[in-house]
């Protein structure tokens, strides 16, 4: 872990940029599918990091969870048009994962 203040500060900075080309990349529909669900993966590391974290915003973890909220489609396609390859099992961790944080819509699929 990055214990020095400055560093911790720039990163600080860097982040909310990080995460809004994560979720553009996420959103893409011209990306791979599996490419979009790694920038989910990453999305959910924000959205489900420690609040004490050092480089950690709540403003941060509020973008990555909106994030996440529109990719519940997405997801849900996944898992409706892919019953057995690694992008529905991935897909299926995201979907209860988004329901973690709260959005139970995203646990619809499963009905």
């Amino acid at each position: 872990m990055i214990t020095d203040p400055k560093i911790q500060k720039m990163i600080r900075e860097a982040l909310p940029g990080i995460v809004k080309t994560i979720d553009k990349t996420a959103n893409n529909p011209e990306a791979k599918p599996a490419n979009r669900i790694k920038a989910v993966e990453l999305l959910l590391r924000v959205a489900l990091s420690p609040s004490n974290h050092p480089v950690n915003t709540a403003a941060l973890k509020s973008n990555a969870e909106a994030a996440l909220v529109r990719l519940v489609p997405f997801l849900t396609g996944v898992v409706k048009s892919n019953k057995h390859g690694r992008n529905y099992l991935k897909a299926v961790q995201a979907l209860l994962l988004i329901a973690k944080l709260g959005h139970t819509e995203a646990l619809d699929v499963f009905e």
